[in-house]
């Protein structure tokens, strides 16, 4: 139930830039793995509260959001968590990949939430 930082591309960073650039995230993973839940995304959704807008994009095997849209770059993670679902990929920009076996989001589903 870490977080593991990604110090490749990320470990140049201080540590309260990466706190700020992750805000309360994984702290929401934590809760999530400890109180035992069974759907992340649902979890995600009550703790946001605005609601999760899904985004068309796909996690790649390295681990980068690759968008829908050509013309955008793919995003190299900031930091992971493991869940029983499987590995949340936080991004820059609040966009988060949430690990799920549950009808048509199996694999990701990528939203953001800042």
């Amino acid at each position: 139930m870490t977080i593991v930082i990604n110090k490749e591309k990320y470990g140049h960073l201080p540590p309260e830039d990466v706190r700020e650039a992750l805000g309360l995230l994984p702290i929401w993973v934590h809760e999530f793995n400890v109180l035992g839940e069974d759907d992340i995304v649902n979890f995600m959704k009550y703790r946001y509260e605005w609601g999760l807008y899904e985004f068309n994009g796909t996690v790649t095997d390295t681990g980068a959001y690759k968008s829908e849209h050509d013309e955008d770059e793919d995003l190299d993670y900031i930091a992971t968590m493991k869940t029983k679902e499987g590995t949340v990929y936080f991004y820059p920009y609040a966009i988060t990949a949430l690990p799920t076996r549950i009808g048509k989001y199996h694999g990701h589903f990528i939203t953001r939430m800042d």
